[in-house]
């Protein structure tokens, strides 16, 4: 985990802002895509923040704004690295609208496949957009465990 994650994840007097789980969703026109109603309270009124997943080729990391505001004080420190320091200050600032959909900026649409679906992974203090994943898996336990076997760093 980055550094500054750890104060966020347990912000607001140890009350967990943890994203888990999988969610699928289409993309609607504009490169719109839905965050779940589970995650979108989680969010607490905070905006969200795209940035390239410099640790997994084709995804896209959001993150709530106030997170990317302590990685940016993070990034500070000059042992960061480079390739994230770079990702982090070309970050999109995203707006839920009123049907809880984000607009994914077309260069990082393009990253997830640009497809009809993609798959939200909920990575802890974060959210991992990926191009969509058909499970192939009907015992929810393999699946599961394939799925973090894909997203271990």
């Amino acid at each position: 985990m980055a550094k500054g994650k750890k104060d966020e994840i347990w912000a607001d007097g140890g009350i967990p802002k943890l994203f888990v789980g999988r969610y699928d969703s289409k993309v609607y026109c504009g490169g719109r895509i839905c965050i779940s109603s589970e995650w979108r309270a989680k969010l607490n009124g905070d905006s969200l923040v795209a940035a390239c997943d410099v640790t997994k080729p084709n995804a896209v990391s959001f993150m709530p704004e106030s997170l990317y505001e302590k990685e940016l004080v993070a990034m500070q420190d000059k042992d960061y690295p480079e390739e994230e320091r770079a990702a982090l200050l070309a970050a999109k600032r995203l707006r839920l609208d009123v049907r809880s959909r984000v607009k994914l900026p077309d260069e990082l649409l393009r990253l997830v496949g640009g497809g009809g679906r993609v798959t939200l992974i909920g990575c802890i203090g974060e959210i991992r957009v990926i191009p969509f994943i058909k499970p192939i898996v009907t015992d929810e336990d393999a699946l599961s465990a394939a799925l973090a076997d894909a997203f271990r760093n």
